[in-house]
């Protein structure tokens, strides 16, 4: 129904990864395997585009022997250029900025030190192709490169884990588009040889995650496993630098997550978080260690202190340090809006030293390293603040020096009514209240208008105190629903508007009478009556929707639910959108809650016999969830999102389903929508001849082809959304300009035979 299709939390998981994993690359030739679609930039108000530089770090190294303390991270400008950088400081007070020098557009950066020499991996798109380039340092600031193969810099740039060994060299295991791994060993004169790799079973694939040194031999860490499963964290020791390896051995379940690897001098230790309760997803802080590597145990981790700063139901412990054989890390919390510092003595126990002041922002992360017995250098922050400070026993923390600034730009931008061409542009707003001991998350919002390609800032209607920020509207041959969340009072309601003509008055749609809370995802007319897609809940909270719901109205003003239930159990359920089937009955899409942990897809048909559900079976593979539909040149479409990926099904009937399309590798796919001569959906495309955001596009909706478009960065297309004649396709500042667009799009789509 909703001509649009978004890409909402990719952009936030690649930021992340940006500091965590660690690659780059070697100049490459332009690809020419893929069109590229004739785009103009659509020039953009203000709200849309960030005012001040946002960095994020990684881990943090020790100084001594005349090196300063050093922090690797990813610095972006406010005009999306980005840049590999670091940090270092003499005494963990002051800091000052190094940037490494890397041409490209960086992808993620990571930063790895010894004693003797420092090194940074980084991955940059160059002409649409990711590349690693590899940088050294002998004192932590000024950088040099250190060539790497071109085979290898361009295929395995997917993931990387890297370590030094020794003084003049620096193990690689890199992993390509298909998940295939390969290493190789990099001497500092410009040597470098291929290693070896673990064994693996018959068709499983090694999923490194983390690679360590002892100064000569190396542990790697990584989840063997199929392609699509999830495999046990094991670990590989290798004593001859690579060349051979042993058998695995079992560090933790794959459910729990390391985060962090590290040697003291005398063990190895692992950090991250355990699952405690599987069903309602709660972990708490984790770490493991080893004498030799091999032979691994669970150490006790006290849990995050009781402090309104640190709440949240996932919590973990992030990438350590050590030094002098103690180890620091930074902790937090899903939702928190600080860091707690943990230390590890000698003896292996762990205790929390500090909490840092309230960031800005929510999720925050950090880096520390220990000082002396009493001190630890932190550094922390979220969302582009980054904070330098030193915590100090007993709970002391005191700040000294602000790395980067908290820039409230817009986190998400999609549309909100297609058919008035209406995009919204939210920001979360934090406050904390030190003196109550709270902080609240507030959604601000801006509405942008972009219509025969301009773009300009407008005041959202019906009511303007609202921002955009929670709504779903639809305009239809000029008539216009708006529905969106009051939260003005002490229970969360959905209110509702109706507009008869572009300038008439708006007219209050009555209140629903769904007991608890409800939420409206998806709202527009099918032959001649309004539907909405939503889902309710028995209770007054606005994040536990259980059952899928849809109501109906014959004048957009009153609304009725639909009532037989859509699923017959109490499990979570939802309809996320609805569209128009060729024989013009209305399909409603979702999905359905199989067990407290999985879900699968599902869809509702009307008929004069009511509304039933259509089960896709084995089409849906191993999806958890249809996202939307839409309905062109006499077929629909539902698309399917997976953990590994989209899966496109069709029909002609309504009754007779085929699956038509699934992305490969690392390939992503937004919901198709429908345009002028055909389907369009936004994304990204990645192989070893481009990786970078593409469109879709198919005249039948059965033939897929990915294109091109102009961009600096390799993120995906955010969104796409039609224009008349022509699309408008939605970029992320990290990877091009915020709106383009594309001139008569059928022209690109071409029928196949």
């Amino acid at each position: 129904m909703r001509a649009v299709a978004t890409v909402r939390a990719i952009v936030i998981g690649m930021v992340t990864m940006a500091v965590v994993g660690g690659c780059g690359g070697a100049p490459g030739e332009v690809s020419t395997a893929l069109p590229i679609l004739d785009t103009r930039e659509v020039p953009v108000p203000d709200v849309l585009l960030p005012t001040k530089p946002q960095v994020f770090v990684g881990a943090m190294y020790p100084g001594g022997q005349g090196a300063p303390l050093l922090v690797g991270g990813i610095r972006t400008e406010p005009d999306g250029s980005t840049v590999p950088t670091s940090w270092i400081s003499d005494d963990g007070t002051s800091w000052r900025t190094v940037d490494i020098p890397v041409s490209g557009s960086l992808a993620n950066h990571a930063v790895r030190a010894n004693a003797a020499l420092g090194f940074s991996s980084v991955r940059v798109s160059e002409n649409g192709r990711l590349r690693i380039r590899l940088r050294i340092s002998t004192d932590r600031e000024h950088w040099s490169e250190l060539a790497l193969s071109d085979d290898f810099a361009g295929r395995y740039s997917t993931a990387v884990s890297a370590e030094i060994l020794g003084d003049d060299r620096v193990v690689l295991i890199g992993v390509d588009e298909q998940g295939a791994a390969a290493g190789r060993r990099v001497y500092t004169d410009g040597r470098a040889a291929s290693i070896g790799l673990p064994a693996l079973a018959p068709g499983s694939l090694l999923k490194p995650t983390m690679l360590v040194s002892n100064g000569s031999d190396l542990v790697l860490l990584a989840t063997p496993s199929a392609r699509d499963a999830v495999g046990d964290h094991v670990a590989y020791r290798s004593s001859d630098g690579g060349a051979t390896w042993s058998a695995p051995t079992p560090v933790t379940e794959g459910r729990n997550a390391v985060k962090g690897l590290v040697f003291t001098g005398t063990e190895y230790v692992a950090t991250g978080s355990v699952v405690t309760d599987p069903a309602s997803g709660q972990s708490a802080p984790a770490a493991w260690h080893s004498r030799d590597g091999a032979n691994w145990e669970p150490e006790t981790v006290p849990p995050l202190p009781v402090d309104y700063r640190l709440t949240g139901k996932e919590q973990w412990l992030g990438n350590p340090s050590a030094s002098g054989g103690e180890v620091a890390v930074t902790a937090s919390a899903s939702g928190a809006v600080s860091t707690a510092t943990y230390r590890r003595s000698v003896a292996g126990d762990w205790r929390v030293v500090g909490i840092a002041a309230a960031s800005p922002a929510v999720v925050p992360h950090g880096a520390a390293v220990p000082l002396d017995a009493a001190r630890t250098a932190v550094v922390t922050g979220g969302s582009g603040f980054l904070r330098a400070g030193i915590a100090t026993e007993p709970n002391g923390w005191h700040s000294d020096q602000i790395l980067g600034e908290f820039d409230p730009y817009p986190r998400w931008v999609g549309p909100v009514d297609p058919g008035r061409g209406l995009v919204r542009a939210t920001r979360a707003v934090l406050t904390v209240d030190e003196a109550r001991q709270d902080y609240w998350l507030r959604n601000e919002g801006s509405a942008v208008r972009i219509q025969q390609g301009v773009a300009r800032a407008v005041a959202w209607e019906p009511r303007s105190e609202s921002g955009a920020g929670s709504a779903v509207a639809m305009t239809v041959g000029g008539e216009t629903v708006a529905f969106e969340y009051d939260l003005s009072g002490s229970t969360v309601d959905m209110v509702g508007w109706y507009r008869a003509t572009p300038t008439g008055p708006w007219e209050a749609i009555p209140a629903f009478t769904a007991p608890g809370a409800m939420a409206i995802h998806d709202v527009g007319k099918i032959g001649g009556r309004w539907f909405a897609a939503g889902s309710t809940s028995p209770e007054r909270a606005i994040d536990r929707f259980t059952h899928a719901a849809v109501w109906t109205s014959a004048d957009g003003r009153t609304w009725v639910p639909v009532a037989e239930p859509l699923v017959d159990h109490d499990r979570n359920s939802a309809a996320v959108a609805a569209c128009e089937l060729p024989d013009g009955s209305p399909l409603v899409v979702g999905h359905n809650e199989t067990d407290p942990t999985t879900s699968k897809p599902l869809a509702w048909r009307h008929s004069e016999s009511g509304w039933r559900a259509v089960e896709f079976g084995d089409l849906a593979g191993d999806a958890q969830r249809a996202t939307g539909c839409a309905t062109a040149n006499g077929a629909t479409l539902v698309h399917f999102e997976s953990r590994n990926g989209s899966v496109v099904v069709r029909t002609t009937d309504g009754t007779t389903w085929s699956t038509v399309f699934t992305t490969e590798g690392t390939d992503v796919m937004t919901t198709p929508i429908v345009v002028d001569g055909g389907f369009a959906a936004g994304g990204g495309h990645f192989d070893t001849d481009y990786d970078g955001p593409v469109v879709w596009l198919s005249a039948d909706g059965r033939d897929w082809a990915p294109h091109r478009i102009p961009a600096i960065g390799s993120l995906p297309t955010l969104y796409v959304m039609a224009d008349g004649p022509d699309l408008i396709v939605g970029l992320s500042n990290m990877t091009g300009h915020p709106i383009l667009s594309v001139p008569g799009i059928a022209a690109h789509l071409r029928p196949t035979g």
